[in-house]
This record gives C-alpha cells, structure tokens and sequence, in this order.
C-alpha cells in the first residue's frame, strides 16, 4: 500500500455535569491518521473532570468497500490522566474514503473530527499461522509471528471488538457482544509485508469435568429409583 501520509492536530473540549458523580469533562489535544498499511487513526485524550471514566476510540468509516466501524482497546481514565488511543484499519479496496473520529466516554460519544483519505491497490499476501481459544469476553491468538496488525474484518452488527497491534506471539483481544452467540469472526492479519486473512470460532467453552460429574450423578439417580 502506498503511504499518503495525512497528519493533522485539532484540540476539542466536552463538560457535562453529573450529580453526585462529578463533572465529566475531556479535551482531545492531539489527534492524527496516518495512511499506511494499516491506516492508523489516532486521538489523545485527557479527563480534565473529577470522575473516572471508561474511555476508547470509535471510528466510522465509508467509502467503496461499504462501512465499517473500527474501535480501540478501552481504558479507566482517571482524572488528571491522558489515554493515548490508537485504532486500526484495513482494506484491500482501493478508493476515496471518509472516517469520523468520535471517543466514547463515559458512556456517551463526542464527536473530534473527520478525515478524507485514498487508499492503493494492495496484492502482497503475507502467511500467518493462527491459534485461537475464545470466551463469552475475551479471544486468546497465539501467532508464528509478531509484529502484525490484528483487525476484525466481519463480525455481528452492534459488537465491539478492538483492533490490536500484537508486538508479540500472543494476544488476548478483550470484545463486548450486544447479545452473544456462537458465530465465526474473520480477522485481518496486517504488516508493512502484506496481508492475510483468518476466521475464529465463538463458541462457550464447557467445564467438561463438572459436565461429566453431573452425568453420572443423573445415572445414578436414575438407579436408585429403579
């Protein structure tokens, strides 16, 4: 993919007051993308309030390949504290696309900015060789590799799964279902090398010992009432 660096910096502020919670109060100081393989987005946030909140980035995007919506991993931001947060994209569609940049905060959305941004043709596969074992919260990837981009690619409407940059071997990727069930989710794995592609299987893990105790404990009261 060819890097069109698009860097820009733009400062926001957002006060509401919260009973007796305290004021919630944030200000982006700093925020950029960067058009490479992956796109990076990138919003530094600070909690200017005297409540702790849940923070992460949120980021819509549209253009040729459809819409998508990108997150970053979340964060307990106290007051005083800034939260460097990072998302990621890929696509392998090349075209003119829109991204609106917004932080979830608090349990509320404020907008920070748009960016227009092009990518190139990307054909360069890489091969990455994956491992997964999942919860109803969290999937666990052991990768033959490290320094790859991970980036949920398809997934059920409404979730929120974070893009992650594994500097190692294994990774755990922490995801909120609006209403969990069993179901596959294909993932990106992304280098300046290249790409690649590999779908996970959501399903609950059963203690198989407690599985088997209840069993034999049916058995045997069927037994004891013949």
């Amino acid at each position: 993919m060819k890097i069109i660096p698009f860097i820009f910096s733009i400062a926001y502020s957002l006060t509401l007051i919260v009973g007796v919670s305290g004021v919630i109060e944030g200000n982006d100081a700093y925020s950029f993308i960067n058009v490479s393989s992956p796109v990076t987005f990138f919003v530094d946030w600070e909690n200017t309030g005297s409540a702790s909140c849940n923070t992460r980035l949120r980021v819509d995007i549209s253009g040729p390949d459809g819409n998508y919506q990108v997150w970053s991993d979340n964060c307990l931001l106290h007051p005083g504290d800034h939260a460097p947060l990072f998302a990621y994209w890929f696509s392998d569609v090349p075209g003119n696309y829109t991204a609106n940049l917004s932080v979830f905060y608090c349990n509320d959305y404020f907008f920070v900015r748009s960016y227009n941004f092009t990518l190139q043709p990307v054909s360069k596969h890489i091969s990455v060789k994956v491992r997964s074992l999942s919860t109803e919260s969290r999937i666990k990837l052991r990768l033959n590799t490290s320094n790859v981009y991970i980036i949920p690619k398809k997934y059920p409407l409404g979730w929120i799964i974070p893009s992650m940059y594994a500097n190692g071997t294994n990774i755990v990727i922490p995801y909120e279902p609006q209403y969990w069930r069993e179901t596959d989710i294909e993932f990106f794995a992304v280098s300046p090398e290249g790409y690649t592609t590999f779908n996970v299987h959501l399903s609950k893990n059963y203690n198989w010992f407690v599985v088997l105790v209840g069993v034999l404990l049916a058995i045997f009261l069927v037994l004891r009432m013949r």
